[in-house]
């Protein structure tokens, strides 16, 4: 329910999660914010979270020695029923800056307007 900066989860190992196309991208994203990535566990995109699935992930990093979570935005919903979970769990935050054309002109161009 806060909004901490991403220097804050550095001085704690994570274990990471998610279920998006390209869990690749998340993790690489974690460790160039010098983010102690302890170990992944990926789901497939889209995944809907199970009460098994909590208690497995959970083991899995409390093992590899990772003392919070961090998830996308998208993952971090589909995760909030199980809130309060017995470790931290953080969502990464991520934002999209549009270089070059003006995007609206790219989606008409791209649509044949």
């Amino acid at each position: 329910g806060e909004s901490l900066e991403i220097t804050r989860l550095k001085a704690a190992p994570c274990f990471a999660v998610s279920g998006i196309a390209t869990p690749a991208t998340f993790v690489e994203l974690l460790k160039q914010q010098a983010v102690r990535v302890m170990g992944t566990r990926d789901y497939p995109d889209h995944h809907s979270y199970t009460p098994s699935d909590i208690t497995q992930l959970l083991a899995v990093a409390r093992g590899v020695g990772a003392k919070a979570l961090v998830t996308t935005e998208k993952d971090a919903v589909k995760l909030r029923r199980f809130l309060p979970m017995p470790f931290p769990c953080y969502a990464l935050r991520q934002g999209v800056q549009w270089i070059g054309e003006d995007p609206l002109g790219w989606v008409r161009r791209r649509l044949g307007g």
